[in-house]
């Protein structure tokens, strides 16, 4: 009584090992250059939290598109065309709209079935001379017809400038797609025809 049993061979107190693994651990970090040991273990965290985020970012990215294309939707491109296998082409996402967009413009009111109302009344003006006043009502009419037959986008600006050739405007649409917060523009060339000299 009070004699302590041997310990069986190949066996370790408790004690025993907790100290062979710290004198390991002291042995591999002695052997490595002064601060090398922390600076590989920060590097490595640093490096997986990088990665980390760009996973994370390219996760989101790709929610985003899909959020967007489903919120867009798909339809028919202006003009419409057929594919590889001999059936109408469909498009989304940003094309979608921006082909939305371009229906809306080149679409006088009175024009389509059964929509009377829809289009933009920048066809009123294609015989006006292109002046500060002509201009101007050009982006009243444009964001107006956008802002009543495309509620996927918020309109921020509309820009008509003077294009190179005789009669031609260049009408600059920017524009935010409202399911994903992108800034974009469109631009949309319209032409008008000058009046005649009277000489």
């Amino acid at each position: 009584q009070g004699r302590q049993e041997p310990h069986a061979a190949g066996s370790e107190s408790h004690g025993e090992g907790c100290h062979r693994r710290r004198g390991r651990r002291r042995w591999i970090k002695d052997r490595l250059e002064p601060g090398r040991s922390e600076g590989v273990v920060e590097r490595h965290h640093r490096n997986q939290g990088f990665i980390g985020q760009v996973e994370l970012i390219e996760t989101r990215e790709r929610r985003r598109r899909n959020m967007s294309d489903d919120f867009i939707g798909r339809g028919f491109p202006f003009p419409m065309r057929i594919n590889e296998r001999g059936s109408l082409d469909l498009v989304g996402g940003i094309e979608e709209l921006e082909r939305s967009m371009t229906v809306i413009i080149s679409t006088a009111p009175g024009e389509r079935p059964f929509r009377p109302r829809f289009g933009c009344q920048i066809w009123e003006l294609m015989f006006e001379p292109i002046n500060t006043n002509t201009m101007g009502l050009m982006e009243m009419y444009v964001e107006e017809a956008l802002r009543m037959w495309e509620p996927r986008v918020d309109v921020d600006e509309i820009l008509v400038e003077p294009g190179e050739q005789d009669g031609a405007v260049m009408i600059t649409v920017n524009y935010t797609v409202r399911a994903t917060n992108d800034s974009r523009n469109l631009v949309y060339p319209f032409y008008t025809i000058p009046p005649e000299d009277e000489s």
